[in-house]
């Protein structure tokens, strides 16, 4: 009974998140002059793309060695093979589901041989905690640019204030942890007070600043990522506008109302360079091709994990 309500849910929710999808995409796309976007896409020579890909490789170890440094302080480490494939695999089902669980779950799963799904599932709650702090605080400064620049309304503040108050209820939970303990169920309860327990050792770490530096620099590199595309356009994005802009983009994608950032991404990439002097058409096309070689990026990593999955299955069995 409990799972046939829990699938209904899931349905539900899917289906509310392409129905979003669909009416933020038409939103986007109706002003769009199609003509004019193909032959943006077009001009994007082969050097670019490759770049891109060099790029996100480099994003991709850098946020892997950020997992394993942050799994390693549960108590148990984790090799970096391993580690670069099941980060693949999570990419693979992100970009292929429509949400980031199945993705973060496989991570999870994948760990837990190496130590436990306790410690495996805190490594990747507190990966994804700081994925989110770093991009919180490239968001606040681009917000504060914009505002002193004239060019955003006071309402872009509301969602940053949000998520603020999201992560002082988490600080609440570290610093009272022992005190809520109780008043959870014991399962819940036991793995609260264990990713309590290790964000309170983390934020007393030296290491704290290091994992800091790696997580903006891993958000970073996906800004650098839009801005080789946009000059492969040939649009007027520079690399200073591009650091102002697109953290806002980039946050906006992780809101999980869309499949996977779609449409949500298109919107705000519209809105927020508008104010820089770039037209619709232009701003949701490079929305496009980048969530597109996001798709892509993910589709083949996954597929050569799964492949070579394959192969060491077969050939233990022969």
């Amino acid at each position: 009974m409990m799972q046939e309500k829990l699938a209904k849910r899931t349905l539900a929710v899917l289906g509310v998140k392409i129905a979003v999808t669909v009416l933020l995409g038409w939103l986007a796309l109706r002003n769009v002059n199609l003509k004019q976007a193909v032959g943006f896409a077009e001009t994007i020579p082969v050097g670019s793309f490759a770049a891109v890909v060099l790029i996100s490789a480099a994003q991709l170890i850098l946020a892997t060695w950020r997992w394993r440094l942050v799994h390693g302080r549960t108590g148990v480490p984790l090799a970096l093979m391993p580690a670069l494939r099941l980060f693949l695999l999570s990419q693979f089902y992100a970009q292929t589901l429509p949400s980031t669980v199945p993705g973060d779950a496989a991570r999870i799963w994948g760990a837990a041989r190496f130590g436990g799904k306790g410690a495996a599932a805190v490594g990747v709650l507190i990966d994804r905690i700081l994925t989110l702090l770093a991009l919180l605080l490239l968001a606040g400064i681009s917000v504060a640019a914009l505002l002193l620049g004239g060019l955003a309304s006071p309402v872009l503040v509301v969602p940053l204030m949000v998520l603020a108050a999201g992560f002082v209820a988490l600080a609440i939970l570290v610093i009272f942890r022992r005190q809520l303990h109780g008043f959870l169920p014991t399962r819940a309860g036991g793995f609260a007070l264990q990713l309590g327990d290790a964000l309170h050792q983390l934020t007393a770490s030296p290491d704290l600043a290091g994992l800091g530096v790696i997580s903006l620099l891993i958000h970073g590199l996906g800004i650098l990522i839009i801005w080789v595309l946009a000059q492969g356009m040939h649009l007027p994005l520079g690399l200073g506008t591009a650091f102002i802009a697109m953290p806002l983009v980039l946050l906006a994608a992780l809101i999980p109302i869309s499949v996977n950032g779609w449409g949500v991404r298109e919107g705000t990439m519209a809105t927020v360079l508008a104010g820089f002097g770039i037209a619709h058409t232009e701003a949701v096309t490079l929305s496009v091709v980048y969530g597109l070689f996001q798709l892509a990026w993910g589709l083949v990593g996954g597929v050569i994990v799964l492949l070579a999955g394959n192969s060491a299955a077969a050939s233990r069995v022969t």
